[in-house]
């Protein structure tokens, strides 16, 4: 049980130094659907820019949502824009596939 938790103990402090070292770059990691028709288990693990979309300010600190695409839920990350705007996650998408202006 002793190196378990030690295992477990190594683990935490490496993914809260990871977390630190993201926030520090301007970076975060978070997950969101992969296409609107998510079906429930299809996500993208990105690293973005810790940017806003439309004015190049801070997004807010990631949270634990749900997305709901009609038939299934998906647990993914949101966050509030401290500037007001909205960022969908097809914008997210379209941003990191370069189709965005």
């Amino acid at each position: 049980m002793g190196k378990a938790r030690e295992l477990i103990d190594r683990l935490k402090a490496q993914y809260r130094t990871d977390k630190a070292i993201e926030k520090a770059r301007g970076v975060r990691t978070v997950v969101i659907p992969a296409r609107e028709q998510h079906e429930g288990h299809l996500i993208l693990h990105l690293t973005l820019p810790w940017k806003c979309l439309h004015c190049g300010g801070p997004r807010g600190e990631p949270f634990a949502a749900l997305s709901y695409d009609g038939s299934r839920r998906l647990e993914v990350h949101s966050w509030i824009n401290p500037c007001g705007h909205v960022e969908k996650y097809s914008e997210i998408r379209d941003a990191i596939r370069g189709n965005r202006p």
